[in-house]
């Protein structure tokens, strides 16, 4: 596996396109299912959802030319089909400038999210969490940008390691019943202060930066929760997990984007 990665990694990182954009894809997570009552209603941001759903696109610069304002023909998109989008959350960013006008200029209607045309340097991103009311299994992205044929589709669903999606409390409001509302804060809270405590303890274990451990904590908790359970040889196993995980942040240099 390790050589494999390897031969991957270099082989993209020397060959690249003049041009090209790339939007990498997630596995959905499912936030909310709502099976308390009939007469029991859940708000998110004003709406009534029995469901909620979070699935992440990462779009980035992977070519060696700046792609500039200019050579937007049409906006770049996300279409889910028979979906409603209740919201598009910034996750990550290369830099302010990118934070600021994906914050501001992001438009979001009923089944389609389009971003504004901005400047992207070489390997430049932003990763955007849609939240929906039904699971997005089919979507779309649409855009045309001067230079590049085809935007490409990275499904990155089998990656060696999946980026950790902005884990928030959301704005849940239940209508009907303290202890309901109590019940599902406090799941919430717990859930919250769990996966803070995994980031910071995975920052003291590997000495990285926060989004470092945002990105992989997820992925090694887990790993290390498997190891516990069914391995044989847990501290031989938990060692080769650790250096696993420290070749591959030393060989990224904590600033490149998964891919499978």
């Amino acid at each position: 596996m390790g050589t494999i990665y390897g031969i991957d990694y270099f082989a993209n990182k020397d060959y690249k396109k003049e041009k090209e954009l790339t939007v990498y894809t997630y596995d959905v997570q499912k936030l909310l299912n709502n099976h308390l009552s009939d007469n029991v209603k859940i708000l998110y941001q004003d709406k009534v959802v029995n469901n909620l759903y979070s699935k992440s696109f990462t779009i980035k610069n992977t070519g060696k030319k700046e792609v500039d304002p200019t050579d937007y023909v049409e906006n770049i998109c996300i279409e889910i089909d028979d979906n409603t989008i209740l919201d598009a959350q910034l996750v990550s960013y290369k830099n302010k400038y990118i934070q600021k006008n994906i914050i501001n200029n992001t438009s979001i209607g009923e089944n389609r999210t389009c971003f504004p045309n901005i400047l992207l340097n070489s390997d430049d991103y932003y990763q955007i969490n849609i939240i929906t009311n039904k699971n997005p299994r089919v979507f779309r992205i649409t855009g045309v940008v001067s230079g590049i044929a085809k935007i490409n589709l990275n499904n990155s669903n089998t990656a060696q390691y999946k980026i950790s999606t902005s884990r928030k409390v959301f704005a849940v409001i239940v209508t009907i019943g303290f202890p309901v509302v109590l019940a599902l804060s406090l799941q919430l809270l717990i859930s919250e202060l769990l996966h803070r405590r995994r980031i910071k303890k995975f920052m003291e274990i590997f000495k990285c930066d926060k989004w470092t451990s945002e990105l992989l904590s997820t992925y090694y908790f887990k790993k290390i929760d498997t190891i516990e359970k069914n391995s044989n040889n847990i501290d031989k196993e938990k060692k080769e997990l650790k250096k696993e995980i420290k070749k591959y942040i030393i060989e990224t240099k904590s600033d490149m984007m998964i891919k499978s």
